[in-house]
């Protein structure tokens, strides 16, 4: 019985009949919100600034609604703000061995759910035809693709085993979610999960990031654009 409290107390989930629902390790719900304090402290933003970042993040819909759930979307969630946080990083201090972590991050992500892999691309091409190229690209750039591919492979290798099933639930959801109609409430769905006041907070990022000069600042603003 002490074990069951024990678990309860580490986990809080009970099913319907008042049955112990799940046991583990609780999803990252912490995480997020200092790797959002962190950033803002890489963007040179003072301990207020930290303070506000963390709060925002901590209390976007997304994260209260779902991350007491060990699901994928909280670990993509994860995944994303800590490749932000070392490509901001890279950015400021032009430390291109934070590649390497990079291209860690993007392959775990994608483990956990394919958009994170779609990040690193749209992330890198970014780099690639852009200004950054002359400052951050280098065989550390080439190392944490290759670190990045080489996680990824195994995905690749069972979903080519399978049909490439998860072209066949992209094709499933756009089916059932896709189209010109459905644009709109996408939108306010964006802006219901991450909380209207913290877009405020994106627009100002992602303003500052632009007018900073940093060209991987920049590809950061585009990559977001984008996806």
């Amino acid at each position: 019985m002490g074990d069951v409290v024990d678990a309860e107390r580490a986990d809080g989930t009970r099913d319907g009949d008042g049955r112990l629902a799940r046991r583990g390790p609780r999803p990252p719900r912490r995480a997020p919100s200092s790797w959002g304090a962190l950033t803002a402290r890489e963007l040179g933003g003072a301990r207020r600034a930290h303070l506000l970042a963390a709060i925002a993040t901590v209390t976007m819909p997304v994260l209260l609604g779902g991350a007491h759930v060990a699901n994928t979307r909280s670990y993509e969630v994860l995944a994303w703000a800590s490749i932000a946080l070392v490509v901001v990083r890279i950015g400021r201090t032009g430390d291109t061995r934070w590649w390497l972590a990079a291209g860690v991050l993007v392959g775990v992500g994608a483990e956990f759910n394919h958009p994170a892999a779609g990040f690193g691309v749209v992330l890198l091409a970014a780099v690639l035809l852009g200004p950054a190229r002359r400052s951050v690209a280098d065989r550390r750039l080439l190392a944490g693709i290759g670190i990045a591919v080489l996680l990824v492979l195994p995905d690749l290798w069972w979903q080519a085993r399978h049909g490439w099933a998860m072209f066949e639930m992209t094709r499933a959801l756009n089916a059932q979610n896709g189209g010109p109609q459905y644009i709109f409430p996408w939108i306010v769905g964006q802006l219901g999960m991450a909380c209207l006041a913290l877009a405020v907070l994106w627009t100002a990022g992602l303003r500052f990031s632009w007018r900073s000069g940093r060209p991987l600042w920049r590809c950061i603003v585009i990559t977001h654009a984008v996806l």
